[in-house]
């Protein structure tokens, strides 16, 4: 009987240990978060340094119902094993910090020669489906590593749309000086679509007499009056046009450009041209496509 209660009692001291224990470290890690999250709001990140690498590579919905982004990333040249990561997922009215566990990516380390130890370069983070609300939200990667603080406002969103959880890159707006050359080019854009961040256009153009292969793909788009901008685009391998056109270079012709609406003035229409640099030459080529806010 006496002994049975020494079990008892030795199994219910167990428990409120266990209790303890996780309180303890609940606790903890609220609080470290917490402060973390004030320090984050308190900096000023896009003056912090961007000398960042990164990769954006997967964006899934759980069984448990939560939205998770995988990744990498890594302060060029500096080894990864103490860096501490923290996803910043934003609109203009609201913030989210995401604070990222990390993975193994020996294959990063190996596709840049093993300048440093980037092997805990990859991370993932998790986000309740029911916080992101109907907007589009940007994506941007605060990283910290011995004392060393970084950030870089990544061209990425996430969206809902249709009830699903888009995940998209943006194109970079771009400063680039025409040098032009007088090329015959040809063109299509398959496809222009609005979306909710913006405008998506698909499709393929080429330039003759060049290799397409070692070549890039803009869009300008011109209001006519004092608003000219440069989009680079996205590659796409179209055999269809190497095939239509009987060039083996010109499986590199297909572009995907995603422009945002927040970089377009309103009240404006934008003629669509598509610009082809090779060599730091650039061909322009003035398409029938007009778009506006």
């Amino acid at each position: 009987m006496f002994r049975k209660k020494k079990v008892r009692i030795a199994i219910v001291v167990a428990l409120l240990y266990c209790i303890a224990l996780v309180g303890m470290y609940s606790y903890e890690y609220h609080f470290k978060n917490a402060w973390f999250i004030k320090k984050l709001e308190a900096l000023n990140l896009n003056k912090l340094d961007n000398n960042l690498t990164y990769s954006l590579d997967e964006l899934s919905v759980t069984e448990d119902g939560y939205i998770q982004l995988s990744g990498w990333t890594f302060i060029n040249g500096m080894s990864t094993k103490d860096q501490k990561v923290v996803i910043k997922i934003y609109t203009a009215d609201e913030t989210e910090y995401l604070f990222a566990e990390s993975l193994k990516r020996e294959d990063v380390t190996k596709a840049y020669d093993n300048e440093a130890n980037y092997d805990n370069s990859g991370f993932v983070v998790k986000l309740k489906n029911s916080k992101l609300n109907n907007e589009v939200y940007r994506i941007g990667i605060y990283l910290e590593n011995e004392g060393r603080q970084a950030y870089i406002n990544t061209e990425s969103i996430i969206y809902r749309e249709s009830q699903q959880i888009a995940f998209e890159h943006l194109s970079n707006k771009v400063d680039l000086t025409l040098n032009l050359e007088q090329r015959d080019m040809k063109y299509s854009i398959d496809a222009l679509k609005e979306k909710k961040f913006g405008f998506e256009m698909v499709g393929w153009s080429f330039a003759k007499n060049i290799d397409m292969r070692n070549s890039s793909i803009y869009i300008l788009l011109d209001n006519g009056k004092d608003h000219k901008l440069i989009f680079d685009s996205f590659k796409v391998i179209r055999e269809d046009v190497k095939q239509k056109f009987g060039s083996n270079n010109l499986d590199q012709t297909g572009f995907v450009v995603r422009i945002p609406y927040d970089s377009l003035s309103d009240e404006s229409k934008y003629k669509v041209s598509i610009v082809i640099r090779n060599n730091k030459k650039d061909s322009v080529i003035i398409t029938n496509r007009v778009i506006e806010k």
